[in-house]
């Protein structure tokens, strides 16, 4: 029996599922991060990179997306920012209602090994300093918020 024929029955509860093509928002790049933040019902985008001829350029800029008004909007923060970078690990603190961003590499591709914490009502960045064992530098790792032991788990 084929698969599709499997899923036919399922199929059928389903709306129409159709693609939609939202409003433009940041400049193409990849190696970007992108969390939901479920107590606003919009979405982060931050930093990532663009191939620009023979190299890369790289960004630190924050982005904000609501679908409920199909509006992007750039998150202009106060005070010291994190550099620009690429291939670095985020999550969404739903304790603190923070992004949580760790390392990354930016020019040079040389790795990171800093953690920034990002308040929406605020609009502001912290850097946060590791007490004890830290995890070394490192790029394109998965991070993971754990709501039941409010702690941050990195992979990789």
């Amino acid at each position: 029996m084929r698969a599709e024929s499997l899923l036919l029955p399922f199929l059928a509860f389903l709306p129409d599922l159709k693609w939609t093509e939202l409003p433009k928002g940041p400049s193409e790049r990849f190696a970007c991060s992108a969390v939901w933040n479920p107590r606003d019902g919009t979405m982060l985008l931050f930093a990532g990179e663009l191939k620009k001829g023979d190299g890369f350029d790289f960004f630190n800029d924050l982005w904000e997306f609501s679908p409920k008004e199909s509006k992007w909007t750039e998150v202009r923060a106060e005070g010291k920012e994190p550099d620009r970078r690429g291939y670095h690990a985020a999550a969404w603190d739903t304790k603190q209602n923070v992004l949580w961003v760790f390392g990354g590499a930016g020019d040079g591709l040389t790795a990171k090994d800093d953690l920034w914490k990002f308040d929406p009502t605020a609009k502001k960045w912290t850097e946060v300093e590791g007490k004890g064992e830290t995890p070394g530098a490192r790029f394109s790792a998965a991070l993971h918020f754990d709501p039941k032991k409010n702690r941050l788990l990195l992979f990789s």
